[in-house]
């Protein structure tokens, strides 16, 4: 079956209260090519019904021409429920994900997240706190298992102690400087590592490091 590849899908939990869902919208704005995929729990209650036709008329007026979808699932089937949103996110897998779970139920909530790591879709999470003042927002990647080896976290250790460019990494580590690009890039592919100018950890390639409990590589020839 064709589906439309997307340039963004907002995945949104909603409950009784479509307000957190709005502000998630607007967060991020909405173009002609993004979609916002609304999940439901069943029997939808009259109460979300509204908040959902409330939330799809806003979006439609402050984006004309933004695509708004629902799925309905039996949030008290986990397995049922799952195999709904694998089968509904893998159909977008080669968008990028924004999963805001800030309302509706909490078992609905997991099932989202279950999902999106079973479908192996690229993004991020976000949660905005009950008094509106923080969203919190973290890479799906920091709930996935990362495998990295001796070199891997060897490059790493070196990064923990300053930015460093692509040339001095290959100096220090004594390695190819091929060897050393792919590492980085697949380094930066799992959100352990960024680059700009130069290469830098993130704040999970930081907390990857204390975990492993990483030897002082700078004794190493």
């Amino acid at each position: 079956m064709f589906y439309l590849v997307r340039t963004m899908i907002i995945i949104l939990t909603l409950g009784f209260d479509e307000k957190f869902a709005l502000r998630a919208v607007a967060r991020r704005g909405l173009t002609p090519q993004d979609e916002v995929l609304v999940i439901l729990a069943e029997p939808v209650d009259e109460r979300v019904e509204r908040a959902y036709r409330q939330l799809k008329d806003l979006i439609k007026k402050i984006y004309d021409q933004a695509c708004v979808n629902s799925v309905t699932v039996d949030a008290k089937n986990f397995d049922a429920a799952l195999n709904v949103l694998v089968e509904e996110f893998s159909k977008r897998r080669k968008s990028e994900f924004i999963i805001n779970l800030s309302g509706g139920f909490r078992a609905l909530i997991l099932e989202v997240l279950a999902a999106a790591l079973l479908a192996d879709v690229k993004g991020e999470v976000e949660s905005e706190l009950e008094d509106f003042t923080k969203v919190i927002t973290f890479p799906l990647t920091i709930l996935k298992p990362i495998n990295v080896d001796n070199t891997d976290l060897r490059i790493m250790s070196l990064l923990g102690e300053s930015e460093l460019t692509l040339s001095t990494l290959t100096t220090r580590t004594g390695l190819g400087k091929t060897t050393v690009w792919r590492r980085l890039k697949r380094l930066e592919e799992v959100g352990l590592a960024s680059h700009q100018r130069l290469y830098k950890l993130t704040s999970l390639g930081l907390l990857t490091l204390k975990v492993k409990g990483i030897p002082d590589y700078k004794k190493e020839k």
